[in-house]
């Protein structure tokens, strides 16, 4: 009896993270660079009641009886795809398309962008350096 219910609020809880996570992708819907996120869950633990037997020469094998004991969140992933583009009117803002985060290095004056085609900005003047030496100034 008892396994049972520490089952099922290991189950509540797990589902409660998750509850969390989309109130928190809801309430962020509009806010701009935003990434949602998603949780995926796991076994906790299960009991094997009896194993699993090979096939016998005219027999097939049996699978094994396993009772659970729970679910856990396994992880809380965010989720990268691109937003649609939002023109601000100002020339020094920037967009990722592609697989890319904004990494400080510095909080005065270096960025790196984490870039699949490493790029390099620099603040204030927001230049930006590709991997090929090209330079591209944002004014």
């Amino acid at each position: 009896m008892m396994r049972s219910l520490f089952a099922g609020v290991s189950g509540l809880k797990s589902h409660q993270t998750r509850m969390d996570v989309i109130g928190n992708n809801i309430s962020n819907i509009n806010t701009v660079g935003f990434k949602s996120s998603r949780v995926t869950f796991s076994d906790m633990l299960s009991q094997t009641q009896t194993g699993a037997s090979s096939p016998a020469a005219n027999l097939g094998g049996t699978n094994p009886k396993q009772i659970g004991l729970g679910a856990a969140v396994a992880s809380i992933d965010l989720i990268f795809n691109d937003g649609s583009p939002q023109a601000t009117g100002k020339n020094t803002d920037v967009a990722l398309s592609g697989n890319g985060l904004f990494v400080l290095k510095s909080t005065l004056v270096t960025a790196h962008l984490n870039l699949t085609h490493k790029a390099i900005m620099f603040f204030p003047a927001a230049v930006i350096m590709f991997k090929d030496g090209m330079l591209l100034t944002v004014l």
